[in-house]
């Protein structure tokens, strides 16, 4: 997997319920996370013009040194959501959307 400097990408999710819960057992298990959200999140690091909003998505990044912490909780969400996940592709920033969920 790659990733930007020390943070890892954990997820990329279009149900804010997901996102709500997924946050709050990172934060009760101490993991320090990044998100990005919004409607517009192709126009990251991208000249995309928008003649309306996306759906709203988001984007989890996780510091590197808490995986073993962080993925074993992404299951468990997932579990609860009746979700499977399959891998993320990502691509840094500089080099086209960033990720494709």
């Amino acid at each position: 997997m790659q990733h930007l400097g020390n943070l890892l990408p954990l997820a990329g999710e279009k149900s804010p319920e997901l996102v709500g819960d997924l946050l709050d057992r990172l934060e009760k298990a101490g993991v320090p996370y990044v998100i990005e959200a919004g409607t517009a999140l192709d126009m990251l690091g991208n000249e995309v013009a928008l003649d309306k909003p996306d759906p709203w998505q988001a984007r989890i990044w996780i510091a590197a040194g808490f995986a073993d912490l962080a993925l074993p909780i992404l299951a468990e969400v997932d579990m609860q959501f009746g979700r499977r996940r399959v891998p993320m592709t990502f691509e840094p920033r500089g080099r086209g959307p960033g990720w494709n969920v």
